[in-house]
C-alpha cells in the first residue's frame, strides 16, 4: 500500500517541475521581447532640434549631391517612430563597441529606410549610420517614418543650412 502512494506522488512532483520550467522560460522570453526604453521626447520639433547638429551635414551633403531635390522641394528628410512602443526612441547596438545606445532615428534620402542615422538621446555627438557593419536596431523595434519634410523646409524651420554652410563649409576666406 505504501508503495502505491509513493508512485502516485512522483508524477505530481514532475508536473510541478515542468510547470515551473515552462513559466521560467515564458518569463525569460517576455523579458527578451520587451525592451525597457527611456521615454525620450514625444515632441517632434524638440527631436528635430536635438538631431540638427549632427544631421545638418548629412542633409546639406544630400542637397548638394541632388540639386533637383532642392528645386522640386521633395520631402527627403524622415523622422521615425518605434511602432512597438509608439515612441521615437530605439535601442541601437554599436557593432564596434557592442554598447547599446538609446537613439532617435532620422534619414535623408528619396526612399524611406535608406541612409538611416541613429542619434543618441543623451549624447548629441554620438551618431551612427544604421547599416550591417556599423550599428543595428536591437530587438523587435520596427521603425516607421512618422514625419517628413523637404530640405528647404528643414532649413527654414529646423536648422538654417545657409548658416551651417558659412560656418562649416565656406572657409575659402581664411
Amino acid at each position: 500500500m505504501q508503495e502505491e502512494k509513493k508512485e502516485e506522488a512522483t508524477p505530481k512532483k514532475s508536473h510541478k517541475f515542468i510547470i515551473i520550467i515552462i513559466l521560467l522560460l515564458a518569463m525569460w522570453g517576455l523579458y527578451k521581447h520587451v525592451t525597457k526604453l527611456p521615454d525620450g521626447s514625444m515632441d517632434t520639433d524638440t527631436i528635430w532640434e536635438h538631431n540638427a547638429k549632427i544631421m545638418d551635414s548629412f542633409i546639406f551633403a544630400y542637397g548638394v549631391a541632388h540639386p533637383l531635390v532642392m528645386s522640386t522641394n521633395d520631402k527627403v528628410v524622415y523622422l521615425y517612430k518605434n511602432t512597438r512602443t509608439k515612441r521615437y526612441v530605439f535601442p541601437i547596438k554599436d557593432l564596434k563597441t557592442h554598447k547599446t545606445h538609446f537613439c532617435y532615428l532620422e534619414s535623408v534620402d528619396n526612399a524611406p529606410n535608406k541612409s538611416m542615422y541613429a542619434i543618441d538621446i543623451s549624447n548629441k555627438n554620438w551618431c551612427r549610420q544604421v547599416i550591417d557593419k556599423v550599428a543595428k536596431v536591437k530587438g523587435h523595434n520596427p521603425a516607421q517614418w512618422q514625419e517628413k519634410m523637404s530640405i528647404n523646409y528643414y532649413s527654414e524651420n529646423v536648422s538654417n543650412l545657409d548658416t551651417y554652410y558659412h560656418n562649416n563649409v565656406d572657409n575659402d576666406d581664411e
